[in-house]
């Protein structure tokens, strides 16, 4: 396991606790995780650099690990 995951989560006497507070930490990430991804996904615009199929491929893309995630997003959320 490496030392970043490992410092963050505390001791624990038995397997029990100890995988209970490993799921609490990873359910961290995800939420830091999602919080990336949607600010990716609401802070783009197209720049003209490429091609408008690949911005909407890149905007589909963040929707669907936010899906993944269990995020709700619509399409109007997107498409705007």
């Amino acid at each position: 396991m490496a030392q970043s995951v490992k410092g963050g989560i505390p001791k624990h006497t038995n397997a029990k606790a100890f995988l209970a507070a490993i799921g609490e930490k990873f359910k961290e990430s995800e939420k830091a995780e999602a919080g990336t991804f949607l600010t990716q996904l609401t802070s783009m615009n197209f720049d003209g650099v490429g091609s408008v199929r690949e911005h909407i491929v890149k905007m589909a893309d963040l929707a669907q690990k936010l899906k993944d995630l269990e995020v709700a997003v619509t399409d109007q959320c997107i498409w705007h």
